[in-house]
C-alpha cells in the first residue's frame, strides 16, 4: 500500500464505487432502446477504467486516484442527465447513488496529493533556510579584518599543500 495512501480511504472508495455501480446499474435498466444501449456502454467503460484505477490506487500511482476522481465525476453528470431526462423513476435509489458517488468524488480528490519528490524538495529548501544564520552588521574595519585573517588563512593553506607536494615529488 502506498505511503500517502489509508487503507480506510481505499476501503472506503472501494465500497462506495459498488454501491455507485449497483445503483447506476438499477437506474440504467429502466430506460429504453438507444439510450439503454449507450448506458451500458458508458457503464463498462467505467467499470474497466475503475478496475484500473483500483490497482493504481492500490499500487501507490497517483494516477490511480486521479482515474477515480474523473469515474465519478462521470458517474454524477450520468445521474444528473438521466434525471433531467426524466429516466429516474425511483429517487431515493437516485439519491442514494448520487450521495455515495458524491462522498467517493471527494475521497478521490482528497488523496490526490503532490509529488512526493516536489514534497521532499519543499522540505530541503526550509530545512536549508532554517539552518542559514542571518547576518550581522560588522563595522567597516571588523569586516577588513576578518578579510585579512581569512586570506592569512587561505595562504597558511596554500603553503602547506604546497610542501606536501614537494615532499611526494621527492619520493618518486
Amino acid at each position: 500500500m502506498a505511503r500517502n495512501t489509508t487503507l480506510w480511504s481505499f476501503f472506503a472508495t472501494d465500497v462506495l464505487l459498488l454501491l455507485s455501480f449497483i445503483g447506476l446499474i438499477s437506474i440504467i435498466f429502466t430506460t429504453q432502446k438507444l439510450l439503454l444501449a449507450a448506458e451500458i456502454v458508458l457503464l463498462v467503460v467505467l467499470m474497466i477504467a475503475s478496475l484500473a484505477a483500483l490497482f493504481m490506487a492500490y499500487a501507490g500511482m497517483r494516477v490511480g486516484w486521479t482515474v477515480f476522481m474523473v469515474v465519478f465525476a462521470v458517474v454524477l453528470f450520468d445521474l444528473l442527465f438521466l434525471l433531467g431526462y426524466g429516466k429516474a423513476d425511483n429517487l431515493l435509489v437516485w439519491f442514494a447513488t448520487a450521495a455515495a458517488t458524491l462522498v467517493a468524488f471527494l475521497i478521490a480528490v482528497s488523496n490526490i496529493n503532490k509529488n512526493p519528490v516536489v514534497k521532499a524538495l519543499a522540505r530541503q529548501a526550509h530545512v536549508r533556510a532554517s539552518a542559514q544564520k542571518p547576518a550581522v552588521t560588522a563595522a567597516p574595519e571588523e569586516k577588513a579584518s576578518a578579510a585579512k585573517e581569512a586570506a592569512v588563512r587561505r595562504k597558511g593553506t596554500r603553503k602547506r599543500t604546497a610542501k606536501r607536494r614537494a615532499g611526494r615529488k621527492k619520493k618518486i
